[in-house]
């Protein structure tokens, strides 16, 4: 597929090594035009379908979000847990 071995480049970032979090693709809004899935992570017209991972986030939202992804995702399972229970 034409690809080739890269070294990490330390002149960029020194031996510091840096992760990227993909972000967005599937971003969350309570307005169906604009979002894939609401608030509680329910994808908009499809009942008992959910996303709880870093692509409802609309955009980057700063240096390493795995900690908020992880509260995202938390609350997320837990509505899946309350609509599962009414």
């Amino acid at each position: 597929m034409g690809g080739r071995y890269a070294s990490w480049p330390k002149w960029l970032v020194g031996e510091h090594h840096i992760s990227v979090h993909p972000l967005g693709g599937c971003p969350m809004d309570a307005d169906p035009a604009k979002g894939v899935v609401d608030p509680t992570g329910q994808v908009h017209h499809y009942r008992r379908l959910y996303v709880a991972d870093a692509s409802i986030m609309p955009r980057a939202i700063g240096v390493n979000p795995s900690l908020t992804i992880a509260a995202t995702a938390e609350l997320i399972s837990t509505n899946i847990v309350a609509a599962l229970t009414r």
